[in-house]
């Protein structure tokens, strides 16, 4: 049960991120940081979906830490 809360919560807290960036940051041509300013000027240059960019960068780096953290995994 308390798992199932923990990803509630995380749930939650990842609609909140998204809700913010797609209503304030990227309409108002507003950065971030890292993965997420690359997103928005992609999408302000380009016209690519903010999301198409934002994973197609964070699939790469979260396969390589798995790759890495992997071995210390219980």
């Amino acid at each position: 049960m308390r798992k199932f809360v923990e990803y509630v919560f995380l749930t939650f807290g990842a609609s909140i991120v998204a809700m913010g960036l797609e209503t304030m940051l990227a309409p108002n041509g507003l950065l971030d940081g890292g993965v997420t300013a690359l997103s928005i000027m992609a999408n302000a240059l380009w016209g690519i979906p903010i999301y198409f960019v934002f994973l197609g960068l964070n699939i790469p780096i979260l396969s390589r830490c798995v790759y890495h953290i992997q071995p210390r995994l219980p």
